[in-house]
């Protein structure tokens, strides 16, 4: 997803800046033109090489956003490409500022089974202690839908509220075809 947006960009001769969060460091790269800023940015996708370490214990969604901040111009197109499983009020604060002068949008990546979990009994364990995790149940089933019904909802409400795009891609979408459509719409 965000290789294809680079390589967008790279072909419209647009500048290409960016942060790529991992487990246990951020990249980022302010944005420039050229073949050496695309490929940087691919190796950054690798998570190898030079980067810049965390002392913190994890990244969040809020380091990312606010290193990336920084970068941000007016007239920009910026792609927040998340789970947005830590999106906060802070991070919906920096949103904001970033789409009154960029124009904006969230792309929303997140797996099939956070939507719907498999039928069936799971044993869960923390190591010490195990127990069984009843998903067979109609009330367990439609209670897990609407948990992430919520969850996408409220992605929903802070791209109405921002003025910004929302995307919503699973991890098995054909997301070259639907990226594609989506930039159609004028925001590439």
């Amino acid at each position: 997803c965000a290789a294809f947006l680079s390589f967008l960009a790279e072909n419209k001769n647009d500048k290409i800046g960016f942060c790529v969060l991992g487990d246990d460091k951020i990249t980022c790269a302010i944005p420039q033109m050229g073949k050496e800023t695309l490929t940087s940015f691919l190796d950054s996708l690798s998570l190898e090489g030079d980067v810049e370490k965390n002392t913190l214990e994890e990244n969040t969604l809020l380091q990312a956003m606010v290193k990336s901040e920084k970068f941000v111009r007016r007239g920009a197109n910026v792609f927040v490409i998340s789970d947005f499983v830590d999106c906060d009020e802070e991070v919906e604060t920096i949103i904001q500022r970033i789409s009154k002068k960029a124009t904006c949008s969230l792309i929303h990546v997140y797996d099939r089974l956070e939507k719907e979990f498999p039928k069936g009994v799971f044993p869960v364990t923390n190591g010490e202690e195990t127990i069984f995790l009843n998903a067979k149940t109609k009330s367990f089933q439609n209670k897990y839908r609407l948990e992430f019904d919520d969850f996408v909802s409220s992605l929903l409400e802070i791209a109405k509220n921002e003025r910004v795009g929302y995307l919503p891609l699973t991890t098995e979408d054909e997301f070259i075809n639907m990226l594609a459509f989506y930039c159609k719409g004028g925001l590439l």
